[in-house]
């Protein structure tokens, strides 16, 4: 199991300030299953681990790292997710790029009170603690 997020900024620079840029990038082939998340009939949810998404991010991985400079490597927990977006949320500035991916399961989960109005379900990322 391997996600990778990173900031990286250009390795080329000139006389001007280069845009900033930022990628969040996510794989999950292992997903943790402990049984207390439940669903709305009160059952154990579950989800099947997988092989393939981390390759996704590798791919994407390799390619950024063979144009700019990386760091960081983290667990892909709802809380390191939401973490790095804060971050690259607070550091944005107009002119910078980011660019996210996700590779790993996604579901339509009931709305919350911030879905839009009219909409009983959300598309959702699944992360590797969903279900715990």
């Amino acid at each position: 199991m391997l996600d990778i997020s990173m900031n990286f900024t250009p390795f080329i620079m000139n006389a001007q300030t280069p845009p900033r840029r930022f990628a969040l990038l996510v794989g999950v082939d292992l997903y943790q299953n402990n049984g207390s998340r439940k669903s709305i009939k009160h059952n154990g949810v579950s989800l099947k681990s997988f092989r393939g998404y981390v390759n996704d991010v590798r791919l994407f991985e390799e390619f950024l790292r063979h144009h700019f400079q990386l760091h960081e490597n983290r667990r892909p927990t709802f809380e390191n997710i939401k973490r790095e977006f804060l971050d690259i949320t607070s550091r944005n500035r107009p002119g910078h790029m980011f660019f996210s991916h996700f590779s790993g399961h996604g579901a339509l989960l009931p709305g919350v009170g911030v879905s839009p109005a009219g909409r009983d379900e959300d598309p959702s990322l699944m992360t590797m603690d969903y279900c715990c």
